[in-house]
């Protein structure tokens, strides 16, 4: 009977082991990522990548940012402007829902916003104001993806845009939230250019 009971013992434990080894494992996966007001400051644009690299190997998208430019093996193509003025719409495709007079100005501030305007998004209630808080996440992601071990930028952009559009078929907001929740935890990890890695931001 002992024996019995130590083999149960010994199965849970082992059955336990492979659950949390399971569960752990998502998290490992992105181990390096700073947020959105990492990204926001003046003072940290240094870290922001400096062009574009094409790479015709890869599915659509077929880009990704690097810094060091010296990792690219594809064309690169230079922004053209500071990367911190880069239109939210050349990274995503929106969907005309959220565009005015063809832009995407979630800011309201007259002009099509860039992905600092995004990262500066606050968010809100209304559908418009929920995708603020999936663009802002998902900048933050995109910038992470493109400088450091973290999740390739273009599965990020595909989400993104798969969320986007089916808000504005649907109304409803919640892929929108959770993709937002998603990119804020892969974006609070080890933060590679702080002294410390620890997110202040």
């Amino acid at each position: 009977m002992r024996n019995r009971t130590k083999v149960t013992i010994l199965a849970v434990l082992a059955m336990l082991v492979i659950a949390v080894v399971v569960a752990v494992q998502p998290v490992l996966a992105c181990y390096e990522g700073c947020t959105p007001g990492f990204w926001k400051q003046e003072q940290h644009f240094y870290a922001w990548p400096d062009a574009l690299c094409v790479d015709t190997d890869k599915a659509p998208p077929n880009w990704t940012f690097y810094k060091p430019i010296a990792e690219c093996t594809g064309d690169i193509v230079p922004l053209g402007v500071p990367p911190q003025d880069y239109l939210v719409q050349d990274l995503f495709t929106i969907p005309g829902c959220l565009l005015t007079n063809g832009d995407l100005d979630l800011n309201e501030d007259g002009y099509p916003d860039t992905l600092l305007d995004a990262l500066n998004y606050q968010g809100g209630d209304s559908v418009k104001e929920k995708a603020e808080i999936l663009l802002r996440a998902a900048v933050a992601g995109v910038l992470n993806g493109m400088t450091m071990l973290h999740q390739a930028p273009g599965p990020i952009v595909t989400k993104v845009e798969a969320a986007l559009n089916k808000a504005c078929d649907t109304g409803n907001f919640n892929t929108l939230l959770y993709w937002a929740m998603e990119f804020d935890r892969q974006n609070n990890q080890y933060c590679v250019f702080s002294p410390d890695g620890i997110n202040y931001w």
